[in-house]
């Protein structure tokens, strides 16, 4: 059996590491959907190597998968927040601080500009 306390541990120093060498440089929110896909990958070999190195039932398996993953993705943001918030160049800047937080706001803000306009006679 996996010991949980060392998998989450390395899955939370993980996030932190991932969003301190890659996500804080560059524009990654416009490459989401090969964001997902790489994630959604990794999580699939999480979750065969618990299956791999565990010979327990497979209800325990999805359960320490989806553990390990929460912990990664929740740390990840926690990070992106904590380094928004306190340390980026642009916090004292005036504003919303859901938008300082999300890129949501932004890729709503292109879409919106994207739209084709309605042109009236």
């Amino acid at each position: 059996m996996m010991n949980s306390s060392y998998s989450l541990a390395a899955a939370t120093t993980t996030g932190i590491a991932v969003h301190l060498g890659v996500f804080i440089r560059g524009e990654w929110h416009l490459f989401a959907p090969h964001v997902v896909f790489i994630h959604a990958f990794g999580f699939l070999l999480i979750g065969l190597f618990t299956a791999y190195h565990d010979q327990t039932d497979t209800l325990y398996h999805l359960y320490t998968t989806l553990e390990i993953c929460g912990c990664y993705v929740a740390s990840l943001w926690c990070s992106m927040i904590v380094y928004r918030l306190l340390f980026h160049p642009l916090r004292h800047f005036p504003g919303p601080r859901l938008a300082a937080i999300t890129k949501l706001w932004h890729v709503w803000l292109l879409n919106l500009l994207l739209k084709p306009i309605p042109r009236f006679l």
